[in-house]
């Protein structure tokens, strides 16, 4: 799936009921990274794999800060779900969720 955020194209993948969950994958990965993951939880969460910009299919046209990609990802987030998420980061998505926890609501935050 595409949404447009802040004239960039995101891509992202959805499955599963519940609590949502996001992904945020590692630097130079894309959202397959937690493939395994996903299909073992999906039945307790709504998880939700996103492509950061930049990487996997989402693109983008220039460097972007951290705080920046956070941003980025309040606005999806926001445009999906009316529930602070459980935000789980891998390497640099541990970075992103990082900045996204110290700005805006999530349910519980997971460093990996």
């Amino acid at each position: 799936m595409k949404i447009f955020i802040k004239d960039i194209n995101i891509n992202y993948e959805v499955s599963g009921v519940g609590a949502p969950l996001i992904f945020l994958h590692g630097w130079g990965l894309n959202l397959g990274e937690f493939d395994n993951v996903a299909d073992q939880i999906n039945e307790d969460f709504k998880v939700y794999q996103i492509d950061l910009p930049g990487f996997g299919k989402s693109e983008t046209k220039e460097a972007l800060s951290v705080e920046a990609y956070a941003d980025i990802l309040y606005e999806l987030i926001s445009s999906l779900e009316k529930v602070p998420p459980v935000i789980l980061g891998h390497s640099f998505g541990g970075r992103v969720g990082i900045m996204y926890a110290s700005k805006y609501p999530v349910d519980k935050l997971i460093l990996v």
